[in-house]
């Protein structure tokens, strides 16, 4: 089966979720074992499923619902955004690092939402954004970036609240993908078919992607520290997966046998000496084990 979506979360990285766009899977990584937690008979095509960084519930999105958090069990229950039109679906969703009952929303068609009861209710914050298609979200305790299908805007604020975008010098549109790391130029972005770096506010940008890379579809990216100077990077294309161990100068593909079209990335176990990864793609989940070698 195609499996769109993985995640985990950084405190618990023994626990995967995975999509196959009508079920929703907890897979165990030291059991080898996969339970299904959404409901056995289809209820909609889901989008997203994240789960909080603390509490024990996921946030899922939608194509008919929107944005529900779901527990462990599978028990769901619908948020309220306050959208009045059935017509659009949750696209996004980011955690504040600091504050993970602060979470922004992102929609198509209807903008960015904020919320600051971890999902109780929800407000619209689009000041300087505009009634857009959000395609991605990312966010430090300085910087929020949020791609559109016609840009990339910024705001700045440590809280995520009252914030207040403007366009940013970041040329590019439907930014699938965004991740920052720790320096002043951290910004990752995946857009219209190539891999971007730029400064944190998008006064620089440049596209990292060589003419001669045979890929030719980036689908989802993962930095593996927010270390400056200590990361990897690991972006998913039609062609497999692949790995940069210089910034982004270069990448080769980290397993030739392996060329599925890659749909999503999360890891499960990181550290100084290995990378163990879980890789959703169109003939279901596989698991990688590589070795970091300095």
């Amino acid at each position: 089966a195609k499996v769109s979506y993985v995640s985990s979360k950084n405190s618990d990285l023994s626990t995967v979720w995975a999509l196959t766009e009508m079920w929703i899977y907890e897979y165990n990584v030291a059991s080898d074992n996969w339970l299904l937690r959404s409901s056995a008979t289809p209820i909609s095509t889901y989008t997203f499923v994240e789960p909080h960084p603390i509490k024990d519930y996921l946030f899922v999105g939608s194509e008919t619902t929107g944005i529900s958090t779901m527990d462990y069990s599978g028990s769901a229950s619908v948020l309220s955004l306050p959208i009045t039109t059935s017509s659009t679906h949750v696209t996004s969703v980011a955690f504040h690092p600091s504050n993970s009952n602060v979470v922004l929303v992102g929609t198509e068609h209807y903008g960015l939402f904020h919320t600051s009861d971890g999902g109780s209710s929800f407000s619209s914050s689009v000041d300087g954004l505009g009634i857009v298609t959000v395609t991605a979200i990312a966010g430090d305790t300085s910087n929020v970036i949020v791609a559109t299908t016609t840009g990339v805007a910024h705001s700045s604020g440590a809280d995520w609240s009252n914030l207040s975008f403007s366009d940013s010098s970041c040329s590019v549109n439907s930014a699938s993908q965004i991740s920052i790391v720790s320096d002043t130029d951290g910004l990752y972005l995946v857009a219209q078919g190539d891999l971007y770096r730029a400064a944190n506010d998008c006064t620089s940008i440049t596209n990292l992607t060589n003419p001669d890379f045979a890929p030719s579809v980036l689908s989802s990216l993962i930095i593996t520290s927010n270390n400056a100077l200590n990361h990897l990077i690991y972006i998913g294309t039609d062609q497999g997966l692949y790995r940069s161990r210089d910034h982004g100068a270069s990448f080769s593909a980290v397993d030739d046998t392996v060329k599925l079209n890659t749909h999503s990335l999360t890891l499960i176990e990181n550290t100084n000496e290995t990378h163990k990864i879980l890789i959703g793609t169109d003939a279901g989940a596989y698991i990688l084990s590589d070795i970091k070698l300095d």
